[in-house]
């Protein structure tokens, strides 16, 4: 039991590492600033921006 949870801690943390890498790699350059700012003037919200850049994932 022990070791298939660590089997599967470390499994998730592969992918979880991967997804991160392919979300960053697909969001164009200044695109994260440029939401930071839309949050910042209150324009957008985190979950609304999140679901934008995803959208191109």
């Amino acid at each position: 039991m022990r070791e298939q949870l660590r089997i599967a801690n470390t499994l998730e943390n592969i992918i979880r590492a991967e997804l991160n890498r392919r979300i960053a790699a697909s969001i164009p350059a200044g695109g994260l600033e440029k939401m930071v700012e839309k949050i910042r003037r209150r324009e957008s919200d985190p979950y609304a921006a999140a679901a934008v850049l995803l959208a191109g994932v």
